[in-house]
């Protein structure tokens, strides 16, 4: 939360759970306890009230939205919520297990038990549909669990609640603490653990690696997500300041976790060069992308020259998420 807890008191766009909404020119900015931070026009906004998300819809956008930080919705790109596919038990186990490793990272750290249960009484006023939340039933301790439900993309307390229960408890992954009130990760916990960060051969996300400049939001979200989707993959993209030589734990772990990744080569930014270059140590495929200008300037690292490029130009997005899905299929196949 970027904010103070008392300052929830909205309701987001998407999953109608507690946020903060800031309106700034033609968009509003939207910090939510479950699907983070994003933008959405006002446009969007109207066309999302209109055709309402099913509960499902919801979890899934709030997955969506969680693992792509910062993203910027619009009228032209508000399916890609509907579309987001849903998680199935195993991943949604895995998927908690994974978060709370990273939020305790080190073997017997106690975690809180109450800190993974949902306030059901919020519920109530999302379900409610319409008036924001009472200031005095939001509290750190309060909102800080919705975080969970988005990442394993639960729709609600009670479903987040069996998996700590049925998946995390009773398969063993996590342990009753030496202290009444507190869980830990077991031994088996962290065994799973470490096998989920090898090399994803069976997964079905594609880590994308790529510009982060606004020139270069069209052809995330009009050719490289639908192409990749349009394949069976789930895209996965980790917002960062750019950097040139150094990669992030999160970055590393999630392209452990992926299938292949997509590089587009179009600016000369180190950090892409790193992420493909550490996919291909690996053993991961790397599928090429490049704007057509930065072939014709000479603009792509000589090494990287010899690859079979995905070449695009600005306005051909649908022609590159048709050719781009066919290169998947043809060279890494359908997921399973």
């Amino acid at each position: 939360m970027k904010f103070e807890p008392t300052m929830y008191t909205e309701r987001c766009p998407v999953c109608q759970l507690p946020s903060v909404n800031a309106f700034k020119g033609a968009h509003f900015e939207v910090d939510c306890v479950s699907c983070g931070p994003f933008t959405i026009t006002k446009e969007a906004q109207i066309v999302l009230g209109q055709g309402k998300l099913s509960p499902e819809q919801k979890a899934n956008a709030s997955w969506f939205l969680r693992l792509n930080p910062e993203h910027s919705l619009d009228t032209q790109n508000l399916a890609m919520l509907n579309r987001a596919r849903g998680l199935d038990v195993n991943e949604k186990g895995t998927a908690l297990l994974l978060a709370l490793s990273k939020r305790y990272p080190r073997a017997g750290d106690l975690i809180l038990y109450n800190s993974l249960v949902v306030l059901p009484k919020l519920f109530k006023f999302r379900d409610a549909q319409e008036g924001g939340y009472p200031q005095n039933l939001l509290t750190k301790d309060s909102l800080s669990p919705f975080e969970f439900l988005a990442i394993c993309a639960c729709r609600d307390a009670l479903e987040l609640n069996w998996v700590l229960q049925n998946w995390l408890l009773k398969c063993g992954y996590l342990e009753p603490g030496p202290a009444d009130a507190f869980l830990q990760i077991s031994l088996e916990g962290w065994r799973l653990i470490a096998e989920m960060q090898k090399v994803g051969v069976e997964s079905r996300s594609a880590f994308i690696a790529m510009p982060f400049a606004p020139r270069f939001t069209p052809l995330f979200e009009l050719a490289l997500y639908p192409g990749i989707e349009r394949a069976g993959y789930t895209p996965v993209r980790i917002d960062r300041a750019e950097h040139n030589n150094r990669i992030d734990d999160e970055i590393i772990a999630a392209i452990r976790r992926s299938r292949f990744v997509v590089a587009d080569l179009s600016l000369h930014r180190g950090g892409i060069y790193f992420e493909a270059g550490y996919a291909l140590g690996l053993g991961l495929p790397v599928v090429w992308t490049v704007e057509q200008s930065a072939l014709d300037n000479n603009e792509v690292h000589f090494d990287n020259r010899q690859y079979n490029f995905l070449v695009w130009k600005e306005g051909g997005y649908d022609d590159l998420a048709k050719r781009l899905s066919n290169r998947i299929e043809a060279t890494i196949g359908r997921p399973r």
